[in-house]
């Protein structure tokens, strides 16, 4: 090999590191249960915006997702359920407000 491309790929080596640091920071929530808006989104492959218009429609609040503090902490566990299991954990994307509405009309 010659000393030139040696030392190509000895100036290569930052951005190497670099990349490798961005790659570790995607794993290293890999295993977090507790997932903030943005995370949820990464995992779903939804927009942040999708996730939101989805809460108390199709993610059921205390199943879901909890409000913590003005934010919104999703389970990843139930999420995953959610998705391979679309209708089991969620209310056929009838919202909360509108099932509560529709009880108290009846009495």
């Amino acid at each position: 090999m010659e000393l030139t491309k040696i030392g190509e790929y000895i100036a290569q080596i930052p951005k190497i590191l670099v990349m490798l640091e961005q790659v570790l920071e995607g794993f290293s929530g890999m295993n977090q249960r507790w997932l903030n808006t943005d995370e949820a989104s990464r995992h779903l492959t939804l927009s942040s915006s999708k996730i939101t218009k989805m809460l108390n429609v199709t993610l059921i609040e205390g199943t879901h997702y909890y409000k913590r503090e003005g934010k919104n902490i999703f389970d990843r566990d139930a999420l995953d359920k959610w998705i391979v299991y679309p209708t089991a954990n969620s209310l056929d994307y009838q919202s909360t407000n509108d099932i509560v509405t529709d009880v108290l009309r009846g009495i």
